[in-house]
């Protein structure tokens, strides 16, 4: 299907969409009025253990609603004259930032009515639903799609959405497909690693699922990290942390690789006599852990960076699987931070 959704996949056609499902109850035939309805009330569901409403009519309907830019904002009103408003947080494959979430409560202080708050996201949800505040509910991509593919209603954009979902839903089959493989093509590599979900996937098990993973994307190539050692000073607002990192950048031989680097960073340009010791300590660790884990292949780090300097470095490529960088840097982790805290080499310990 030659499908628009696929060339449009913002957060702002996302808006777009939500808002045109909930309009149809203003400006609908019966059908599409019950399809509204429909959502509204898989919504308040969610929120009340499955209870339902009759909506009356839709009051209002906006975007970028209020001072904190509510994605879409809806106030209903029920049969029984009972307001109801619905505050939206769409997410394709971002995550939430900037206390955005408590600045939507907060706006919405001393409203009359039920308020309820949604993290309506259709991307991959990752562990961002550790940080939210609790008046939120949570409507991923899975529960939305089963809902309309229940619904009745014919129509080319609905179709198409359908449509677009299910796509998203097998790319994200296929990609933990590569993760289990053992051995990866150069197509099956620039997937997997393409892509934020792998990305995440892949982290999660290194981590062993001890540390919080935190996503983002650079020039349009997500990145992956957790931190293994965090210390924030707020008298200066100074962060320093050593932390994994999954990326792409050239290797050894200058060809452009994904790659897994432990990297010790600060949140200031200042190097201070004890950032150089405790780094060279860390670099002197990581070196003599090599030797003990030499089932894997070791990069050539990039001695450059102030505020930012790596530890230490390997690619995937070669007998550098998923599959065994998997296995072996956990443990390789654990004995790394065992190593920094017995020779006392981080600010904190």
């Amino acid at each position: 299907m030659n499908n628009i959704f696929k060339f449009a996949p913002s957060e702002l056609v996302f808006d777009a969409f939500v808002c045109w499902t909930l309009n149809f109850f203003n400006e609908g035939n019966q059908e599409e009025k019950e399809y509204a309805e429909d959502f509204i009330n898989l919504i308040y569901g969610k929120k009340f253990l499955n209870k339902t409403i009759k909506v009356k009519k839709i009051e209002s309907l906006e975007k970028q609603y209020k001072e904190s830019l509510i994605d879409v904002y809806t106030k209903v009103i029920t049969e029984e004259n009972k307001i109801i408003h619905l505050v939206f947080e769409d997410k394709t494959h971002t995550s939430h930032h900037s206390n955005q979430l408590q600045r939507h409560i907060d706006s919405l202080s001393g409203e009359e009515g039920e308020q309820i708050f949604i993290y309506f996201k259709i991307g991959d949800i990752y562990n961002e639903i550790k940080n939210m505040p609790e008046e939120y509910i949570v409507l991923d991509r899975k529960t939305f799609l089963a809902f309309l593919k229940k619904v009745e209603l014919k129509n080319d954009i609905l179709i198409m959405y359908i449509d677009y979902l299910e796509e998203l839903q097998k790319q994200e089959h296929f990609v933990l497909t590569l993760i289990e493989k053992p051995f990866l093509t150069e197509e099956e590599q620039s997937i997997l690693f393409g892509s934020q979900y792998g990305c995440y996937k892949i982290m999660e098990r290194i981590s062993n699922e001890k540390y919080d993973i935190s996503i983002g994307n650079s020039f349009g190539r997500p990145w992956t990290n957790f931190s293994i050692f965090s210390d924030w000073n707020p008298e200066i607002e100074l962060w320093r942390g050593l932390f994994w990192r999954l990326d792409w950048r050239s290797n050894d031989q200058k060809i452009w690789k994904p790659y897994l680097c432990l990297r010790n960073y600060k949140t200031n340009k200042d190097t201070s006599d004890i950032d150089n010791e405790y780094f060279k300590v860390q670099r002197e660790i990581f070196k003599d852990l090599e030797k003990k884990y030499s089932m894997l292949k070791y990069g050539k780090v990039h001695n450059k960076g102030a505020k930012e300097r790596e530890v230490g470095i390997l690619f995937f490529e070669g007998d550098n699987t998923v599959e065994k960088i998997i296995e072996i840097i956990p443990k390789f982790t654990e004995d790394f931070i065992e190593h920094i805290k017995t020779k006392k080499a981080f600010y904190n310990i």
